[in-house]
């Protein structure tokens, strides 16, 4: 029997299974794809799973075929894999806190938005169109990223990433990847900016639409704005963090 404290960690995963594979599936074949993902079920488990499910109307049963996802059991993984994201977010976010970690987020942020700024000015000069095609196919994929829930973190790694390259400046783009640690920030900026209820993903658009317009002090302008709105957001948690320990206290 499945811990119901447990049960929203297997939804997911079921979720995730039948959300990547277009063709039903059986109770043997999840659980066969389970226990490759580490999770040791009974196929008599897996069948009460997905009757729950059916009873949420997350599945559908397709003949004897199996059952695949339903719209609303897509819906249903993305609010479970935005929670798990968050979840690992906040854990990597606690991780970066202990010692100087704060203060080491705190500088990165501040360097990046004194390099990434001339970049952005220097790629509404430099772009070549393939490389503004680039970015805006990243945008799209931050747009259905965001709209299923799923993190976008990798997307604003690769964004920053292709206006440094750019800049055509290859000092300033090795520079930002060895400041940025090859974006390893990225997940702690996302968890930041949602716990501060941020728009995600929009400053990244008004940044590229400069770029495209080869607006350069106003590609500038937009960046510093970006990182500056990051560490608005950074001092805010950070804000809300002591406030809760004190009351705590």
């Amino acid at each position: 029997m499945v811990n119901k404290g447990k049960f929203e960690d297997v939804e997911f995963m079921v979720l995730s299974i039948l959300y990547t594979d277009v063709a039903p599936l059986g109770a043997g074949t999840i659980r066969e794809l389970l226990e490759e993902r580490g999770v040791a079920l009974g196929e008599a488990t897996v069948g009460r799973i997905l009757k729950r499910l059916d009873s949420q109307r997350f599945v559908e049963r397709v003949g004897f075929q199996g059952r695949r996802i339903s719209e609303e059991g897509r819906k249903r993984y993305g609010e479970l894999s935005l929670r798990s994201v968050r979840n690992k977010s906040a854990e990597a976010f606690i991780d970066a806190l202990k010692g100087e970690g704060g203060q080491h987020l705190h500088d990165v942020l501040v360097a990046r938005r004194a390099l990434e700024s001339e970049a952005a000015a220097l790629a509404a000069r430099n772009a070549t169109l393939a490389q503004i095609e680039e970015m805006r196919a990243i945008l799209q994929e931050m747009d259905l990223l965001l709209s299923s829930g799923r993190s976008m973190a990798a997307t604003d790694r690769e964004f920053h990433k292709k206006i440094a390259r750019a800049s055509g400046n290859k000092v300033l783009e090795y520079a930002l990847d060895v400041i940025r640690q090859n974006g390893e920030d990225s997940n702690l900026v996302e968890f930041i900016r949602c716990s501060a209820g941020s728009a995600i993903g929009r400053d990244h658009k008004e940044i590229f639409k400069a770029i495209e317009k080869r607006e350069e002090e106003r590609s500038r302008l937009l960046m510093t704005a970006h990182l500056n709105n990051i560490l608005e957001d950074l001092n805010r948690f950070e804000e809300d963090q002591r406030g809760r320990t004190m009351n705590a206290g």
